[in-house]
């Protein structure tokens, strides 16, 4: 898993709506004072992202 992956989808979670990077930005800077925009930009896809799953049938 990369490095911010699973932190960057909890503070987006816990922020309870449609952030902006920059905000997702200002919460793990809390955490991870040397952690850069371009990190929260454009993470690391997290397993199984973008992969087709089928629920009763319907392939999404």
């Amino acid at each position: 898993m990369p490095k911010y992956a699973e932190e960057i989808l909890a503070a987006v979670t816990e922020l309870q709506q449609h952030p902006k990077a920059e905000q997702v930005f200002l919460e793990m800077k809390r955490e991870h004072p040397s952690i850069a925009l371009g990190t929260v930009y454009l993470p690391p896809p997290l397993p199984g992202a973008g992969k087709r799953q089928s629920y009763g049938g319907e392939v999404l």
